[in-house]
C-alpha cells in the first residue's frame, strides 16, 4: 500500500476560516447556473429541515460555508474521475447531492432513512437531476460498478472500505472525509497491493483529512472478469 500526503491544490494556510472567503473561493469552481441550482437545493434543505433533522439546527445559518463548501472542495481532487458516482449515507445530500449538481450524473445516493431519501428525491425531481436515490442499507444493494464512491460521516474507515470495494470500478476512486485521529485505522486495514492512498487536508474543517483511495476495485472478484 502506498500512502501519499498531498499538500492539496488550495492549501494556502487558513484562508477559508472566514465564511465569505470560503464561499467566494469555491464559487469559482462552478458556473453561475450551477450556483443557482445549489441555491435552490439549499432553499429546499432549509425548508425540509423544519420537520427533518437533515443537518444540525446550529448549522442552518452556516450551511454554505460548513456543508456546501465542504463538498465543493472535492471537485479539483476528483478532476480526473467522472460519474457514475455513488454516495453512501447521503443524509441531507453532502457531498453526494452537491456533486450531482456540480458534475451532472449519473449519481446514486444511498440513504436508509426513508424520510431523508424522500427529501433527496424531491431535490432531484425539482432540479431534473440524473440521480437515483436508494432508501436501503448499502450492503443490500446490487449496484453496477461506479467510478467514484464518496462518504462523509457515516462509518469507521474499515467499514467504508468494505462497502466500497464491491461497488467500485477497476479504475475507480473512493473518497472519504475523516478526522486526523481516524487515520490510525489505516494501519490495521488490509488493503490490496494495488491501493494508493492520498491524504489531502480538509480546507474547510480544520483537523480533518480527505482520503482518496485508488486501486480498491482493481482486484474485484467481478463478473466482469468472467465475461471477458
Amino acid at each position: 500500500m502506498t500512502v501519499r500526503v498531498e499538500p492539496g491544490p488550495m492549501n494556502e494556510g487558513n484562508v477559508l476560516s472566514v465564511p465569505r472567503e470560503t464561499l467566494d473561493r469555491f464559487r469559482a469552481y462552478v458556473s453561475r447556473e450551477t450556483w443557482e441550482r445549489l441555491e435552490v437545493y439549499v432553499g429546499l434543505l432549509r425548508r425540509w429541515s423544519g420537520t427533518l433533522n437533515l443537518i444540525a439546527p446550529g448549522d442552518l445559518a452556516r450551511v454554505w460555508s460548513h456543508h456546501v463548501a465542504d463538498s465543493l472542495q472535492l471537485l479539483p481532487l476528483l478532476a480526473s474521475h467522472r460519474p457514475p458516482l455513488l454516495d453512501i449515507g447521503s443524509g441531507g445530500g453532502f457531498p453526494g447531492m452537491v456533486l450531482a449538481i456540480a458534475l451532472g450524473g449519473p449519481v446514486s445516493l444511498v440513504e436508509r432513512d426513508k424520510r431523508k431519501a424522500a427529501f433527496l428525491r424531491e431535490v432531484a425531481h425539482t432540479l431534473s437531476l440524473p440521480v437515483s436515490v436508494h432508501a436501503a442499507d448499502i450492503e443490500s444493494l446490487d449496484l453496477p460498478p461506479h467510478d467514484i464512491v464518496t462518504a462523509r460521516a457515516v462509518a469507521p474507515l474499515a467499514q467504508l472500505i468494505a462497502w466500497s470495494r464491491p461497488k467500485l470500478s477497476r479504475e475507480g476512486v473512493a473518497c472519504f472525509f475523516k478526522k486526523d485521529e481516524d487515520l490510525k485505522e489505516l494501519d490495521a486495514i488490509a488493503l490490496p497491493p494495488s491501493a494508493r492512498v492520498h491524504l489531502h487536508p480538509n480546507q474547510v474543517r480544520p483537523g480533518g483529512k480527505i482520503l482518496l483511495i485508488e486501486g480498491l476495485g482493481a482486484d474485484r472478484p467481478s463478473t466482469e472478469g468472467a465475461a471477458q
